[in-house]
């Protein structure tokens, strides 16, 4: 019997790691070498002014008191809407802070 197997390409990963570029985590990173990718990242956050998204805003607050990886769990469990992702309600009940946010 074959087993098949079905990759979807998920981004609500990359979209949180790209906005940990913009949390003091990017500091924390300087002295590695950086692959191509994460400059030309940076350089289009740049281009977007996504320095002033309702959720870089929120990275930030939240990156005074979490682990850069807490950010991986959260964003495993975000819902699509649209172009963007909802928080559900039993996730922002345990965090407070993402309550009544869409990003």
């Amino acid at each position: 019997m074959d087993t098949i197997v079905e990759v979807a390409i998920d981004s609500r990963i990359r979209d949180t790691a790209a906005v940990l570029l913009l949390t003091r985590f990017i500091e924390e990173q300087r002295d590695y070498r950086w692959h191509p990718l994460k400059e030309r990242t940076l350089e289009h956050l740049d281009r977007v002014a996504a320095h002033s998204h309702p959720f870089a805003d929120l990275a930030r607050q939240l990156s005074d008191k979490w682990w850069m990886q807490s950010f991986y769990s959260i964003a495993a469990l975000l819902e699509g809407r649209g172009e963007g992702y909802q928080v559900p309600s039993a996730l922002s009940q345990q965090i407070p802070e993402l309550a009544d946010n869409h990003y």
